[in-house]
């Protein structure tokens, strides 16, 4: 059977990931870095879903997650780096730690394990990597700053791996959903990246934002039907480079992309109502 290892499998898109290729019938290691979570998060799973303890910001427990692997179900034929972490607060006041953190799990994770897997896809002239990124990388609000700067990293590496891998028969596709029912949010507030907006000179600019996150948040894709779409669109014959995944995304982000990028930074400093007009009118969203 393919093996399968994804990261971050303990809840949201990782968890529906996972069971998604156990119904397709992979061999599915779930990584997490909590792996005391397993039986509940993997409660149900179809197939075969094994736990590993996986903690993608350290380089010796990737290692360790990799020898488990190979030594109980072998080589690994799909790699799915799902594991991230979120931000809310103004880059003045963003500590640098909470930056680098951002940056060791949603970019240094990715490669690192990239760098792993790739020796023997390359000799076995197979294998996919599926990096989830997220529609914040073209989307970007106020807030955001390492999460989508780290996500903007993350596609240019994948870009460049495509590249260099694709004479191996190794496949590279890159995920950017939209909204989808997932811990990010909760995990970024235990982890102290989320400040609440008015609490820092910047709440007039949040304050018009935060309708923006009101309405991209009302509606979330659920992960299981978002891991579907995933999954049809990876594994086809010709798979697309990125894909990006949710009515928010799809429907929001050519709508911003169309918009000059001076236009959209000069929206912040608009007056509310204007700001309000603006983004009902380019991005279709219903804000109050």
């Amino acid at each position: 059977m393919p093996i399968a290892l994804v990261t971050g499998a303990n809840s949201g898109i990782g968890r529906a990931l996972a069971f998604a290729f156990a119904r397709r019938g992979y061999d599915v290691v779930a990584a997490m870095r909590d792996p005391a979570k397993a039986a509940e998060a993997l409660a149900g799973a179809p197939g075969r879903v094994r736990p590993v303890a996986l903690d993608v910001t350290q380089p010796a427990s990737i290692a360790a997650a990799l020898a488990d692997v190979r030594a109980h179900e072998g080589e690994i034929d799909v790699l799915v780096n799902n594991a991230g972490v979120s931000s809310n607060a103004p880059l003045e006041m963003l500590a640098e730690d909470h930056h680098r953190l951002t940056f060791e799990t949603n970019y240094w994770g990715p490669v690192r394990l990239m760098q792993a897997v790739l020796p023997s896809m390359r000799e076995r002239k197979a294998g996919l990597i599926i990096n989830i990124s997220s529609m914040m990388r073209r989307f970007a609000l106020p807030g955001t700053t390492p999460y989508a700067a780290s996500k903007a990293a993350l596609e240019m590496a994948s870009e460049v791996v495509a590249l260099e891998a694709a004479a191996f028969g190794v496949r590279v596709v890159v995920i950017e959903p939209g909204v989808v029912v997932s811990r990010l949010q909760a995990n970024t507030a235990e982890a102290g990246r989320w400040l609440p907006p008015d609490a820092t000179p910047y709440a007039p600019v949040f304050a018009k934002t935060r309708a923006i996150q009101k309405a991209l948040l009302a509606k979330p894709l659920d992960a299981d039907e978002a891991a579907e779409i995933m999954l049809a669109a990876a594994l086809a014959p010709d798979p697309p480079f990125r894909l990006l995944v949710g009515a928010d995304a799809t429907e929001i982000v050519p709508a911003r992309e169309k918009m000059r990028d001076e236009e959209w930074i000069a929206l912040a400093a608009a007056p509310a109502e204007e700001h309000k007009r603006t983004i009902r009118e380019k991005l279709g969203l219903d804000v109050a």
